[in-house]
């Protein structure tokens, strides 16, 4: 008795059409970053974050500060400490303040040193707010932001 064999053979052009799939297969697989998305290299990021509790704002010789849910201004220059919505929005300013990072700014027109006091750290965050003719800039911890959505003067008091 004998054996069937039952084995497949492939021919010369079915190996070919094998190899050609194999081939475009790995150029697929060597060039897929090309096809990902890429994420910007001028993300934007908040000064404040979403989770940060901002209790105070120390600018000059003035701050805005909590009251419960209120906000006020306080100055040494005047006793008037009433609860203000100009203080209120001046916080939500502060707290929708978009940065791009950069290396350098233009030419400094003004610059005003600001503390902002946050629940979760125990100093304040020291930056440094710049005006100049092409924008806003801040410097926090030794890196230069862009604010890309509001000025200087939105943000000073």
């Amino acid at each position: 008795m004998r054996k069937n064999d039952t084995h497949m053979t492939l021919s010369s052009r079915a190996i070919n059409n094998i190899v050609i799939f194999a081939m475009l297969a790995m150029i697929m697989l060597f060039n897929i970053d090309a096809w990902l998305p890429k994420p910007s290299s001028q993300q934007q990021t908040q000064l404040i974050g979403e989770h940060d509790m901002l209790l105070r704002i120390d600018m000059h010789a003035a701050r805005v500060e909590r009251v419960g849910t209120d906000w006020r201004l306080v100055s040494d220059k005047s006793e008037s400490e009433a609860l203000s919505k100009d203080a209120l929005l001046l916080v939500q300013r502060w707290q929708a303040v978009k940065l791009r990072a950069i290396d350098t700014i233009p030419a400094v027109i003004d610059s005003t040193e600001v503390n902002l006091w946050l629940a979760t750290h125990d100093k304040p965050v020291n930056l440094i707010l710049h005006r100049t003719q092409s924008g806003t800039y801040v410097l926090v911890a030794e890196q230069y932001y862009h604010i890309t959505n509001t000025n200087y003067s939105a943000l000073v008091f």
